[in-house]
């Protein structure tokens, strides 16, 4: 269930999250057993550190430019540019400029 966000309302997600000065935010839309949802801010430089997922996540760029680093090899993206991330795959996005991203889990 996706019970964060307003039910048949058009919704802008890159206005559902708010940038944070020099941090990132989370905003977890659903957490099941199949699957993740969650929204995220950089600001500008911010990293989120190499980790992996049990599943294939979909990132999509809602604004903003970051790299995303997957097994070693690095990615440009940017606003309405989207990559999968295999399962297991060791991975970490680093800010560019400010950077909202939504990434979506399988498990």
């Amino acid at each position: 269930m996706i019970d964060i966000l307003r039910k048949k309302e058009v919704l802008s997600l890159v206005d559902s999250i708010e940038y944070e000065l020099n941090g990132i935010v989370r905003k977890r839309l659903v957490n099941n057993e199949h699957m993740a949802m969650v929204l995220f801010s950089f600001d500008e430089g911010q990293v989120l550190a190499p980790h992996s997922a049990p599943g294939d996540a979909l990132v999509i760029a809602l604004d903003g430019r970051a790299i995303v680093s997957i097994d070693n090899e690095e990615f440009n993206i940017e606003k309405c540019e989207s990559i999968v991330l295999p399962a297991g795959s060791l991975h970490s996005v680093k800010a560019v400029e400010k950077y909202k991203m939504l990434i979506i889990i399988s498990k």
